[in-house]
């Protein structure tokens, strides 16, 4: 009886460890910022290529958000150039911010005209 138990336990935490994967994860960019495990807030250029690129203009911004493993959202680059009215972009940043891999929410934001 003490195996049948410990076995359900083990398939409970398997599942939790499956279904946090997604918020736990790291940003996938070409700059990677330190991450920690118990909070991180950070903000971080995605594109590499500096050359040229003029800070002023408008800008616009896409989120998505994971909580306890559900994600939702579009944080392309096309959605934050649409929310901003922007046409041609030059530069795209990011924001990343982590509760404990339970909560997280990336934004993307990108400069342009």
């Amino acid at each position: 009886m003490k195996h049948l138990g410990r076995l359900k336990l083990g398939i409970v935490l398997g599942a939790l460890a499956i279904c946090c994967a997604g918020c736990m994860s790291q940003p996938v960019t070409p700059a990677h910022p330190p991450l920690g495990w118990t909070f991180s807030g950070v903000g971080y250029p995605t594109s590499i290529n500096f050359h040229n690129t003029r800070m002023k203009g408008a800008s616009g911004q896409a989120s998505t958000t994971c909580i306890l493993g559900f994600a939702f959202g579009d944080c392309s680059v096309a959605t934050a150039a649409e929310n901003g009215g922007i046409a041609t972009v030059s530069h795209v940043d990011s924001d990343y911010l982590s509760v404990l891999g339970l909560y997280s929410k990336y934004t993307t934001i990108v400069y342009g005209e």
